[in-house]
């Protein structure tokens, strides 16, 4: 990867990139998949460091999980939000009364836009119901703690805080404990996380594509479907490589 791509990801990650570094950085997410995977990876690793020193605030924790990329699948990728940003969203859901509870909030975007071309905006809650990104990537954080990477063109329906349907495109989960069980349902499959970071896929024929990063994931036919569309799965095992 070059190391101007590198310091970009590294400053923006840090939250020491300029107006226009970050611009320029957004460029070459929108423009190279392979940027894109290795950007998710560094975010991925960051959001870990961050659950394991807000969980352990008095040690170190022993061992930092990481996430890798989507690899041959997908690529997915996501801008880092300040820290202001995710005191808001953190004091919202403190906030909202549970009878207006919403599943998720948008905590992301890059040149993310929806069906009638309204672009997404950081901040926005998404109630239950259909979701369409004609281009862009979204980062939805769920109520329940899980956290999933959409990349447009993408058609999903969010059911509540721990599942959602995607009829076509792709995206990658990453779930907490607080949040095992979270399911992503396809037309053919019903993938429920057992404590992992995973990446689901579904193209325009209707096959669906499952591929675990970490941990496990359990994989069935929905109970309703006869002859469905075949289901491909691949667990990845992949050197990790830290990012500071």
């Amino acid at each position: 990867m070059n190391q101007n791509i590198d310091s970009l990801i590294d400053k923006a990650i840090n939250e020491t990139a300029s107006q226009d570094e970050l611009l320029k950085l957004e460029e070459h997410l929108l423009s190279d998949s392979l940027v894109r995977e290795h950007y998710l990876h560094a975010v991925n690793m960051h959001a870990a460091l961050r659950r394991q020193f807000s969980s352990r605030p008095e040690s170190l924790p022993a061992e930092q999980p990481v996430h890798s990329p989507l690899g041959k699948y997908a690529a997915l990728a996501m801008v880092v939000a300040t820290a202001a940003c995710l005191m808001l969203i953190a004091g919202a859901f403190l906030i909202v009364p549970r009878t207006r509870q919403m599943p998720a909030v948008i905590a992301e975007t890059v040149g993310a836009y929806g069906e009638t071309g309204v672009a997404y905006a950081s901040g926005e809650w998404v109630g239950s119901g259909p979701m369409t990104i004609s281009r862009g990537l979204v980062r939805l954080d769920f109520s329940s703690g899980a956290r999933v990477a959409v990349e447009g063109p993408a058609q999903l329906e969010l059911v509540d805080e721990m599942r959602l349907v995607l009829h076509r495109g792709v995206v990658t989960a990453t779930v907490p404990e607080s949040a095992s069980g979270f399911v992503i349902d396809t037309d053919s499959a019903h993938v429920v996380d057992l404590g992992t970071a995973f990446g689901v896929s579904v193209n325009d024929s209707g096959l669906t594509d499952v591929c675990v990063f970490e941990g496990e994931v359990e994989v069935s036919a929905p109970p309703t479907v006869g002859n469905a569309t075949p289901v491909s799965y691949t667990h990845l095992t992949l050197p990790t490589t830290p990012y500071v």
